[in-house]
């Protein structure tokens, strides 16, 4: 077995939003697709607007048929509960900066699995879809996409392929159980829920979850939202996201951690002090000023959020994620609903799965 990267699209320009359809022609096995945007500030600085909040959809496509579908934040949540870090990234939102990001979709267990792997000659017409938007705060003409792949030499494609799909998105209610069928047509890996609204904690906004299959008949989980930001950081550990802003102090910035622990903060003013206030939501507050006691203003800070829960988004992975044999056979039962208790109304929640689909 050998291992290449392969460039499908080089980088090039795209209109300030749209959608491009990129033909996956390759012949070997991928491990992994790679879809690289960039772009640049327009002249004010952008709070809380980084790049991967562009990334409308991002979709494994075949005909009429949607493989993977995701936005740029699930995307890179889903890749944090699988490397175990934040994909690469260069957000700064500062004025007239440039701003870079990576997106990985992974299609095994590992980089490199030979059992579980995406083979393009198993399909009609397969490729890539990508949908992004515009705000006016990027610069007009700046934006670029390219796609990226990493081939497996020497294996023969695999039987089945890992790939996560937004099954429903609704907006929550202040109170209540929102209910949701899930799919049950292959076994799932990995249940993901991401409930994300500004400086709010992740289990404020969606406070209970319950998995029942058969109603009642056998319950995969039936727990809080502590619960499951606690197994999340026990499995895969803390995060850390790093930014660059032009801030005030007392200036609220968003880390895209659901509960974030703690922020370093530093600054290129000179005689000045700074650090980052936490409250365990998604946001940290900057606290700062020179050493004459002057409050800071329109400063540039670094800020690394550190926390779980990438992006506001729950996980919930099932049996041994090497063992296929342990994943969720959701087709043993008839009906399975996952029932949400919600805790703040007006938030968008989107809930994806990742299953173990033949190809």
């Amino acid at each position: 077995m050998q291992y290449r990267e392969v460039t499908i699209q080089p980088a090039m320009a795209i209109a300030n939003a749209g959608t491009a359809t990129i033909d996956i022609d390759v012949t070997q096995p991928l491990t992994e697709l790679d879809v690289v945007i960039g772009l640049t500030n327009a002249g004010a600085r952008t709070p809380n607007l980084p790049i991967h909040t562009q990334i409308a959809r991002i979709e494994l496509v075949d005909g009429g048929t949607v493989y993977a579908s995701m936005d740029g934040p699930q995307v890179c949540a889903a890749f944090c509960y699988e490397a175990g870090k934040y994909p690469p990234v260069w957000t700064d939102q500062r004025a007239n900066a440039g701003q870079g990001a990576t997106f990985p979709i992974r299609f095994g267990r590992y980089l490199g699995d030979p059992l579980r792997n995406f083979d393009p000659t198993k399909l009609r017409n397969p490729q890539i879809r990508i949908t992004w938007i515009n705000n006016a705060l990027h610069l007009a003409g700046s934006k670029t996409l390219g796609i990226r792949g990493k081939i497996m030499d020497g294996v023969p494609g695999a039987s089945s392929c890992l790939f996560t799909t937004a099954v429903r998105t609704f907006v929550t209610a202040a109170a209540g159980i929102e209910v949701t069928e899930l799919p049950t047509d292959y076994p799932i890996r990995k249940l993901y829920v991401q409930a994300e609204w500004y400086r709010l904690s992740t289990p404020t906004a969606i406070t209970w979850l319950r998995l029942d299959c058969d109603e009642g008949k056998f319950i995969a989980f039936d727990n809080s939202g502590w619960d499951l930001a606690e197994w999340a950081e026990e499995e895969f550990g803390q995060f850390q996201m790093r930014q660059w802003f032009n801030v005030n102090s007392l200036d609220w910035l968003q880390t895209w951690l659901g509960m974030t622990y703690g922020a370093v903060m530093n600054t290129e003013t000179a005689n000045t002090f700074v650090n980052g206030r936490t409250t365990a939501t998604n946001a940290v507050q900057v606290v700062g000023a020179s050493d004459a006691g002057v409050a800071l203003a329109l400063a540039d800070v670094e800020c690394v959020g550190i926390g779980v829960l990438p992006h506001d988004v729950y996980v919930y992975t099932f049996g041994v994620q090497d063992d296929p044999a342990s994943w969720f056979n959701a087709g043993a039962y008839r009906k399975v609903k996952l029932n949400l208790t919600q805790g703040f109304a007006g938030i968008n929640c989107t809930i994806l799965v990742q299953q173990d689909r033949p190809m």
